[in-house]
């Protein structure tokens, strides 16, 4: 899971992502077609997934040094009439601008240069997250 949020902060246990942008772009079409109706079954998936919770970035394409992301898991989704309501449990802060670095290697920027940390969505990635991190020298599994 890829969250970033531009208005919005990721105080309380939850935020809410739009629903023309929850699912909706930066995606396969097979994973969209997976997850993006939001089925029971699909939210008991999205649950399972390692989630990656960012605020837009302070510059096209990267951010200052006090910029933190957070590495964490999603506890609920709730469908409301203003938007999809994400329920989280942060577990690692991530200097923003390493993801930025990696963005590549974590499929959040293609060959066009186009980051997806400069604009509000929510997107499923088919990439194993952690071991990208770690091969970045992040470490979400014990402090680094």
């Amino acid at each position: 899971n890829l969250f970033v949020i531009g208005d919005e902060t990721f105080c309380g246990g939850h935020f809410t992502v739009p629903k023309d942008r929850a699912l909706t772009e930066s995606m396969s079409s097979e994973i969209k077609a997976q997850f993006a109706a939001l089925s029971e079954d699909a939210i008991s998936q999205i649950r399972t997934f390692p989630s990656l919770f960012a605020s837009e970035n302070h510059g096209f394409g990267k951010t200052d040094d006090a910029h933190q992301a957070c590495f964490g898991i999603v506890t609920d989704v709730k469908i409301q009439d203003n938007g999809i309501k994400i329920h989280f449990r942060p577990l690692w802060a991530i200097p923003q601008q390493k993801l930025n670095e990696i963005a590549f290697n974590i499929a959040l920027q293609r060959a066009s240069a186009f980051n997806e940390l400069n604009r509000t969505h929510w997107a499923i990635k088919k990439v194993n997250l952690i071991e990208e991190l770690k091969a970045a020298g992040i470490s979400v599994l014990a402090p680094t």
